[in-house]
């Protein structure tokens, strides 16, 4: 049985989930899901893989065969599909790309820029999550928290991007906005989309936005982005 420190740092290292290689990525801020007590062994079983991002092969060999992993439909779901299908050759229609989004071949991911999830961001750890991870409800425990995530997980990010050689990143939470720019060394000059809302790094081929889940993304939004992304020559299988 690993530390908490470990089991923090197995949880830095792995980004998200999806076909990464080559993609078009969606990052958000964190997820959502909170990690039991007593989770240890399951962690270590889940993290411990070495990869950039989770995909179907990861899947296979990391989780338990019984009982399957939960599927659900998040509001990010939906707007990731509405913006990614217009740019697939074969599946153009959101409904039918939503089935197929972050399946092996399919060249889009979603990944977090915090790795420890919660069920909101702004509450502070559960006490559970001293044992976990060495991180605990106090408040500045947030602060030490995300001192730690940009030291371990953000270079992991820049690295990925290296090597794994996105088409584009869509990154969503204007509150984040500074974070995201760090994350993935954005110093070049943006451009605005949107004035408040959309942001464009057009050299990186990076966008800000505000974030999918809270309905503050509009359809029109959404368009400006697959607009800025097929500029980008961004194509989806």
């Amino acid at each position: 049985m690993g530390t908490p420190e470990s089991r923090f740092h197995q949880a830095c290292d792995e980004l998200g989930w999806g076909d990464a290689i080559h993609g078009l990525w969606f990052v958000a801020i964190e997820e959502a899901q909170e990690w039991q007590p007593h989770s240890e062994a399951t962690i270590e079983r889940l993290y411990n893989h070495h990869e950039y991002f989770r995909d179907a092969t990861v899947e296979g060999r990391t989780r338990p065969p019984d009982p399957p992993p939960e599927e659900g439909r998040s509001r990010s779901t939906y707007v990731e599909s509405n913006i990614a299908a217009p740019l697939s050759r074969s599946i153009p229609d959101p409904s039918r790309f939503r089935d197929l989004l972050l399946r092996l071949g399919g060249n889009v991911a979603h990944a977090n820029l915090y790795p420890l999830a919660r069920p909101h961001t702004n509450q502070p750890f559960p006490k559970h999550y001293t044992d976990l991870f060495g991180f605990g409800p106090g408040p500045a425990e947030r602060k030490r928290y995300e001192e730690a995530v940009a030291g371990r997980r953000f270079p992991r990010l820049r690295e990925a991007v290296e090597k794994l050689h996105p088409q584009a990143i869509v990154c969503m939470g204007k509150d984040w906005w500074s974070e995201f720019r760090g994350a993935f060394a954005a110093t070049s000059e943006a451009r605005t989309i949107v004035a408040g809302k959309l942001l464009a790094y057009d050299r990186q081929k990076i966008i800000l936005t505000t974030h999918f889940a809270f309905g503050h993304l509009s359809e029109a939004l959404q368009q400006h982005i697959t607009d800025t992304l097929r500029a980008w020559s961004v194509e989806l299988p």
